[in-house]
């Protein structure tokens, strides 16, 4: 609110977002807060390292694309990251194949933590680790997403997740997968989690190596 966001759920909030980012890259990281109220943003938020962004509560605080194509909040090559205690809503589509279609989007980073976090509806995934290490996705609620509930691939190792639930997702709800043409995603702990009307696997290996 400092950076003159409304939170009021009809006002574009991005540029507002825009320039808390700017302003915690600035310094070097730090805590970026959503009190109580319904964000908007109109394209992809570009988050960075030493970034932890939480809100009030997965119920008072809502970050809501309005562009299905643009909806992540993007996390690339940033290490000691994270979000927790907030909502993240996204636009009603058909199922998107890019990336920042997903909810939340983690590229080449590590160190990183999802908790305490609930996602409703989505273009593709609901969380999308590509080619990142030592993250850890937990307590979260996934529903309505087009695509996986949680999605690991690209070479990502060392992930964690657990404690999670997906409801209604449009494919796997919880995902370790290593394509052809990608690093061989390796390390992947699924466990403790509940899958609810998926509509392919509720949990899947496929290509990747060790996973438990």
């Amino acid at each position: 609110r400092d950076y003159q966001a409304r939170g009021d759920g009809s006002s574009d909030d991005q540029a507002a977002i825009e320039a808390t980012i700017a302003a915690a890259r600035q310094a070097g990281g730090g805590v970026i807060f959503f009190p109580p109220g319904v964000y908007l943003h109109s394209g992809v938020l570009n988050f960075g390292s030493n970034m932890m962004v939480t809100g009030a509560g997965a119920g008072p605080t809502v970050i809501q694309a309005t562009n299905p194509t643009l909806s992540a909040l993007r996390f690339a090559n940033a290490s000691n990251c994270g979000v927790s205690n907030l909502k993240i809503a996204g636009a009603p589509s058909p199922r998107k194949q890019n990336d920042e279609s997903a909810g939340i989007l983690l590229v080449d980073s590590s160190h990183c933590r999802v908790n305490g976090i609930a996602i409703d509806g989505g273009a593709s995934a609901g969380i999308l680790i590509h080619g990142s290490q030592d993250v850890q996705v937990a307590g979260n609620d996934i529903r309505n997403e087009m695509a996986d509930g949680v999605h690991v691939v690209a070479g990502s190792n060392r992930v964690l997740v657990e404690n999670n639930t997906a409801f209604n997702t449009g494919d796997d709800s919880f995902a370790a997968v290593a394509y052809a043409k990608d690093p061989q995603t390796t390390g992947v702990t699924i466990r403790n989690n509940t899958s609810t009307n998926s509509r392919a696997r509720g949990v899947t290996c496929i290509g990747a190596a060790d996973c438990l």
